[in-house]
Formats: C-alpha cells, structure tokens, sequence
C-alpha cells in the first residue's frame, strides 16, 4: 500500500497525483512520473507543504509552508535526483529553466515566517501576509518597501503605508521583494552594558525601573561564592552620559551594599549606562614567582601556601635532560629595602628527589617555603653535554658529519679521519664556515703542525674542500673579465693583460687592483704587485677620472716642449 498523496505539476512528463510509501522518496515520484522534461532545471524545485499541527502556535497562522529544494545533478549522461524525502499532501512543481526565479514573491522582516512564497493568482499583500503567519507585534506599521523587478531587469521602489486598509489589496508580481520594517530597527530600544569581572558581559536591553542589581544578575550574578570571593566588592564604576549627551561622569557604587540589599545604594538605571566590576586584583596583588633554567616550561606561577621548589619545579613541567637536580637557586629580594651592596639574596636549596613521589612522606626540620617574587633558578649539570658535531664536504674520501672526540680536535685530525685528501683536492681553496661567518687562514697545508691544520674545530664548522680549479677569475674594470687559465710565474699584470687590459673610458680610469687567494685573505696592488695563486679572483676598480684645471697642464707642457725639441733636431739635421 502507499500512504503519502503527493501532487506534482511543472516539468514532468506526467502530471498528476501519485501515491509514495514510506520508504520511496523524490527520486521515486520522478520515476513514477515518466521523469523530467528537457526543460526542467536541476537547481531548484518548490514544495508546497502543510504545516504540522506541533509548530502551529497560534489561530491565526495559514496551514501552508513553502520550501525550497535542490532537485540533482548531472552525472556524465545520468541524472541523478536529490532523495528528498515528501511529506503527504505535499505540493511538488517543477521549474522550468527560464522560469525558475519568475514565480515567487519574497518577504522579510517583521512577519512570523519570513521567505520565499508562491506566487498565486491575483495574489495581494494581505494574501502573503495570511501565509506569513501575520506581521509582528513590533512591526513598524508607517512604511514597508516593495522592489519590483521587471523582465527588462529595472526595479521599480514602492512605499506601502502598512497602517491603511488598502494596501492589503496591493496586487503582487512575480520576484516582488517586500521588507517590513521592525520598530526595533527604526526606535531601538534603550540599553546599557556591563564589564569586567563578570560572567557573562555585554550589552542587553532597559527595562523600566531596572536596577543595578538587575543587571549584575543579568550577567550570572555573584552568587558563586568562589567568583564571588574574586570580585571586588567594595566598589564598582557606573558610567553614565551627562546633560550633553556626549561627556559622561562616574558614579561609584557600593557593590557589597548593593549585593545586600540597600536600595540607596541600588541605582535605578538609565539608558546608556555602562556598569564596570573589578577583580579583586585591583586592591590586592597577586602573588608570583619565576622559574627559570633547565626546565620544560620556565617562566611565572601564581605563589600558593606552602609552596616548596619541588611544587614549583612541578609545575613547570619538571626538568629538562641535563639539569643538575640536586640543588637549585633562589634569589630572594626585599623591594622595600634594597641596600647598594645587597640587591638581593641567594639561597642554595637542596632538592630531595623523593618529594616528587605522591605517596612519599618528608620528614625536614627546616623547610624552605617560596614567598611573593622569588626567582628560581635550576642550572645544568656541569659536565652535560652533548655531542659536538662538524661537517666536511667536497675531495675527502668520506665526507659528511662527524663527532669531535676530543676538546682540541684540530682540522688535520678531521681530514685525517675523513680518508685524507683525493688526489683532485685543492686545499688551498678550503671553504671554512662557523656560523655565518668565514673563517680566514693559510690552507695551503693542512698536515698536523701546519697553520690551516692546526685550527681548533668547534660544534657546527662545515669545511668544504674543493677540487683544483686550474683558472684565475679576472673581473672589474677590464675588457673581457672572466677566467684566465692558472700558469705559473705569471704575475698580476700577466692575468689582467690576458683579460683584455684594462679598459679606455672617457669618465673612468683605472683604480686599485685586488687579489683575493682562495683561503679568504686579500692583498691589494701597490709599489709591490702581490702574487696570483691557482684559484685567485683579480678584481680591477675603477675612478672616477679627476676634472682638468683651466691653462695648461703639465703634461701639456711636456707635450709641447717635446714637439719643439724633435722640431729642432729636424732642422738641425736638414741643414
């Protein structure tokens, strides 16, 4: 048997009513139905539906509800429908895809049930009001809007006086959107706000004669005797706007009073009055200490009765590998008399490994309890440490990380433990990195006892040791910088020379001439040309070429004289 009657209309093939068991859904009707038309969206389907008996809250309420529904999707060839499930006495219409936003009104605001509606046939505003379930007790009667949209997609701005019998026969359209005000929005009701140490603050609404005690209740109250305990009671802040609407002035208000039940001191509100409540913090300090050291999670803890470092330790998250715990340190100041040559005071505490058991009982004559602003301090084990690592790159036989094995390991031992050198290793290029910086040295040996090799390693150091380059990098103020082949007994000139030379430059002379060696140091050109080694760079800068004084110069002298010279020695010859 089937027990839901369900009529369906639009894009179908096969209009009708059909009769759907309790299991068989959306998908079914349209299978029943002979399935959709090629004209029939996907998107959206409407139902038109009763409501049930449970949600009608009133007489005046219309039985009917519209819903909404995505109705499938396209999967490849199929079409696969939603599982929607229906109710009986269901409406179904199916859309057509041109139609699909042409047959509905929509509404909003102060109405009981807000949305999207059919449209009906000479469908007026008092019919959508009646499915709306009627306006809202605070909807604002003066002035509704109502956009029109047109099939050329203008709109068109209606005013509709809600108050007048008439407008109830104002006729809709199709896509009509009506909002109806609430005088909520348009008068909003007085308010006042709370702050501070409360449960739950905020802004909420006036009522009339409301009191202070009113709105602390408002906001969880202080019956909680812990909350309580941690308010301050003894006054609180109302804020409240002056004459002028703009300055505001504080009254202080007796909040234990207030609490009590004293109605003198229970200030009867006003609109825009903000109450402000204080912790108890702000007449009593908190009590802290510090920890900090070889511990999971250093830092400040509120000081509880009785507090040992073991508890603060605890607390902390207990120690780290590598802390020394057996004693920890605890500097202890007086604020009120510090002296020039006693800052503060240090207490040595020794620590009993057995007040970290729960079941554990300890037995002290002297117990040293923590007080307001220690700061404790677990220090490392002297000896912990942990593996110094180095790596080496490039033309050893085993490159890679390596341990020191001893505190001295020097850059020989760590080449030596590396296989030595390949035969392609050029050394005197070593690459030496300790931390960000480069290390500069001599690496043209680095047997044991040379400089280079004698270098003490440290944790982190990456040495890379590349392979001859048999060039010279010429670069600068040349004509064709780049690599020059490496020949020995070349000197500086030789290699600047077979870069092109240096170059003609109507603003530009030739500067100062650099050699960079492979190991890291520089030398520059001067009254002695320094030496190119196999991997130098040659760096040739240029001048600015100096601005030439007005007469004649002495090189233009020179010039002349010289001229005047081969001239004579002509004539001379001639005759």
């Amino acid at each position: 048997p089937r027990f839901s009657a369900i009529k369906l209309e639009g894009e179908v093939n096969n209009e009708s009513i059909y009769e759907l068991k309790d299991t068989e859904n959306m998908a079914d009707l349209m299978k029943y139905s002979g399935g959709l038309r090629i004209t029939a969206t996907l998107d959206r389907f409407q139902v038109e539906r009763i409501v049930p008996f449970e949600r009608r809250t009133n007489e005046i309420m219309h039985s009917k509800e519209v819903k909404e529904f995505r109705l499938g999707r396209s999967e490849g060839d199929k079409v696969v429908i939603e599982p929607v499930k229906l109710r009986d006495g269901d409406i179904v219409t199916i859309f057509q895809i041109s139609n699909i936003m042409i047959n509905y009104v929509n509404i909003e605001g102060a109405v009981l049930l807000p949305g999207k509606y059919s449209l009906q046939k000479e469908m007026t505003l008092g019919d959508l009001f009646k499915q709306t379930g009627g306006l809202l007790p605070e909807a604002y009667m003066e002035k509704a809007l109502l956009t029109r949209t047109y099939p050329n997609l203008t709109t068109e701005l209606f005013d509709l006086d809600l108050a007048k019998p008439e407008t109830q026969n104002f006729k809709l359209e199709s896509s009509d959107a009506i909002k109806v005000y609430s005088n909520w929005e348009l008068k909003p009701k007085n308010q006042v706000s709370i702050s501070g140490h409360v449960k739950r603050l905020g802004v909420t609404n006036l009522d009339a004669g409301a009191k202070i005690s009113d709105l602390i209740l408002k906001a969880g109250g202080l019956e909680d005797e812990v909350f309580r305990k941690n308010t301050y009671i003894e006054r609180a802040d109302l804020i409240r706007y002056n004459d002028d609407g703009i300055t505001t002035k504080i009254i202080s208000v007796n909040l234990r009073k207030v609490l009590d039940g004293d109605m003198t001191e229970d200030i009867v509100l006003q609109n825009k009055d903000h109450l402000k409540v204080y912790d108890i913090n702000v007449a009593v300090y908190p009590k802290a200490v510090t920890i900090n050291g070889m511990v999971r999670n250093p830092g400040k803890f509120d000081l509880q009765t009785n507090m040992r470092v073991e508890d603060l330790i605890l607390q902390a998250g207990g120690f780290v590998k590598g802390a020394y715990y057996y004693e920890a340190e605890v500097f202890r100041i007086d604020p009120y008399n510090v002296k020039p040559n006693a800052l503060s005071s240090v207490h040595k505490i020794k620590l009993n490994p057995d007040y970290f058991k729960a079941e554990a009982v300890v037995l002290e004559k002297e117990v040293f309890y923590l007080q307001d602003m220690d700061n404790v301090v677990v220090r490392q084990y002297p000896d912990y440490q942990l593996q110094r690592n180095v790596t080496i790159n490039g033309e050893v036989k085993f490159p890679g990380s390596y341990s020191l094995m001893k505190e001295k390991e020097t850059l020989a031992d760590l080449i030596e433990r590396a296989g030595g050198l390949k035969n392609e290793a050029f050394p005197q290029g070593i690459m030496f990195k300790r931390g960000e910086k480069d290390v500069l040295s001599d690496f043209g040996s680095v047997s044991k006892g040379s400089r280079g090799g004698s270098l003490v390693l440290q944790h982190g150091d990456l040495i890379t040791v590349p392979k001859h380059p048999g060039v010279v990098m010429v670069e600068g103020f040349v004509f064709t910088p780049g690599l020059v082949k490496y020949t020995p007994g070349w000197d500086l000139d030789d290699y600047v020379a077979a870069a092109g030379g240096v170059m003609v430059d109507d603003n530009y002379i030739e500067g100062e001439t650099v050699v960079y060696y492979p190991g890291g140091a520089a030398k520059v050109d001067s009254w002695w040309s320094p030496s190119v080694k196999e991997g130098s760079r040659v760096v040739v800068k240029k001048e600015k070429k100096p601005e030439e004084k007005e007469g004649t110069s002495l090189k233009d002298w020179v010039a002349i004289i010289a001229s005047i010279v081969t001239i004579a020695f002509y004539l001379s010859n001639t005759n």
